[in-house]
């Protein structure tokens, strides 16, 4: 993926590492970052623990010897999106101001992005993290092998993941997905929003026996969720995969859209983003960290925070908040294997 460049052709990554090294002197080696977008539900447990790594006006001798000399934080680039880079940025040097005050330390937390999973993992392994965030598509994938303890979930207006629609506009007369056979998608971007891909994958397969690459006669990415809406709207394209929060904030700003599209499947909500600790980390390390991430609605700064990054906060893990996921994913690989055998 070409990396994202400012408007004036700096590269943001770059700012990013030098910023970095320019704060913190010699860490970790600064790894390539895809953007600066923040996606939310993904980011938001990361940069809460930065924020507010202990409960305000508590001195690390209160807290005992259990939290780290430096927080280091990892989250992956390519799922930051929808938040203009240069308020992820000013956000995430707020974060390193609060700190101090916080926990009562002369340094400021490490903060490093990663181009994949891999890298991240990999710096998991060699203990140079105390929390990352991460898809909850990857966790569910990378859990049986990976040492992580899945921590907090982002919470959205009406759950704790994202339900996902296929949209037609009225006027096509298309009301099924066999109808959509050899017709135009637009999509959200499949590096953004893999669990999307995935649904839209299975439903293909379970109701039209075909798959994306042969099923649509054209599919194109776009990069902001208005896109997609606008471009059935405008029968620009026959149909477009799109965020059921999204369709419906478009309804309310424009009503004719609540006239003319039509959604013809939607999914089960489905969990974006997981903040986990390294499972090597003290339980009361977690304890301690965990009740502070808890305590982050009641501040200024959480509130300012979940503005910015278009959340209402986060939840403690529980199971039952992947379920949906998890079902998908098993879907998918029980039709793979299907179709293996056929061959």
């Amino acid at each position: 993926m070409p990396m994202t460049r400012t408007a004036t052709g700096a590269d943001p990554s770059r700012e990013v590492s030098v910023k970095h090294e320019r704060l913190h002197g010699e860490c970790a080696p600064p790894q390539q970052v895809v953007s600066l977008n923040v996606t939310p539900c993904l980011v938001i447990g990361l940069l809460m623990l930065i924020s507010l790594a202990v409960p305000p006006n508590l001195c690390r001798g209160e807290q005992g010897d259990d939290l780290p000399n430096i927080l280091r934080s990892g989250f992956l680039a390519r799922v930051i999106a929808d938040v203009d880079p240069r308020d992820a940025q000013a956000t995430l040097e707020l974060m390193t101001k609060e700190v101090s005050r916080n926990i009562g330390l002369n340094t400021s937390p490490r903060v490093v992005l990663y181009p994949d999973t891999s890298s991240m993992i990999a710096a998991v392994s060699r203990g140079e993290l105390d929390m990352v965030s991460l898809p909850t598509i990857d966790y569910l994938r990378l859990r049986n092998t990976v040492p992580l303890v899945p921590a907090f979930v982002g919470l959205h207006k009406d759950g704790v993941g994202l339900r996902f629609v296929l949209i037609t506009h009225r006027d096509s007369e298309i009301r099924s997905i066999s109808q959509l056979k050899g017709k135009t998608l637009f999509s959200l971007s499949a590096n953004k929003h893999e669990s999307a891909h995935v649904w839209l994958n299975v439903l293909l397969q379970k109701e039209a026996k075909g798959n994306p690459s042969t099923f649509f006669r054209r599919i194109k990415e776009v990069d902001k969720l208005s896109q997609g809406i606008m471009g059935v709207f405008f029968r620009q394209a026959d149909c477009a995969l799109v965020t059921r929060a999204g369709l419906d904030a478009a309804r309310l700003l424009n009503p004719q859209l609540e006239k003319q599209l039509v959604i013809i499947a939607e999914s089960r909500e489905l969990s974006d983003g997981v903040t986990c600790f390294p499972a090597g980390m003290p339980e009361k390390t977690r304890h301690i960290l965990s009740n502070a991430v808890m305590q982050m609605s009641s501040s200024a700064t959480g509130r300012q925070l979940f503005t910015i990054f278009m959340t209402s906060g986060v939840a403690p893990f529980k199971r039952i908040y992947v379920e949906g996921l998890e079902e998908l994913l098993r879907e998918e690989s029980s039709l793979k294997s299907g179709l293996a055998r056929k061959r």
